[in-house]
C-alpha cells in the first residue's frame, strides 16, 4: 500500500503515485453522477460488502444495491441466474435502457 501511494516506486509499480484516499468511492459520495446497479453478496469472504451498503445509503438516488447471501465472491449468477438476470433487467427497464423499458 505504502508504495503504491509513493513516487519512488514509480519504477516498480509502472504508475505515478496513487492517492488510496481518492479511491473511496463512499468518501466521494457526493461526486456520482450516474446511476450504479450493485449487486454483492453479504457473505462475499473477500470483498467485504460494507462499503456497498454505505454507497446506497448515501446516494439511494443514484444507487441501487441488490444484496445476495450464500453467493460468494464472483458467484452471483452462478447461485441463482434468474435473480442475478431479472434484478439487471428490471434496472434497465427503470433507466429506461432496454427493449422492455415502459412495458412493465
Amino acid at each position: 500500500m505504502g508504495a503504491l501511494q509513493s513516487e519512488w516506486a514509480t519504477g516498480l509499480t509502472g504508475t505515478r503515485a496513487i492517492s488510496l484516499d481518492r479511491l473511496d468511492i463512499v468518501a466521494r459520495a457526493a461526486e456520482l453522477r450516474h446511476p450504479i446497479l450493485i449487486l454483492h453478496s453479504d457473505d462475499d469472504g473477500f470483498v467485504p460488502s460494507g462499503a456497498s451498503h454505505r454507497l446506497a445509503a448515501a446516494r439511494p438516488d443514484l444507487v441501487r444495491l441488490e444484496s445476495f447471501q450464500v453467493a460468494r465472491h464472483t458467484k452471483l449468477w452462478n447461485y441463482d441466474p434468474q435473480r442475478w438476470s431479472d434484478t439487471i433487467r428490471t434496472w434497465l427497464a427503470d433507466m429506461g435502457l432496454s427493449a422492455v423499458a415502459g412495458s412493465r
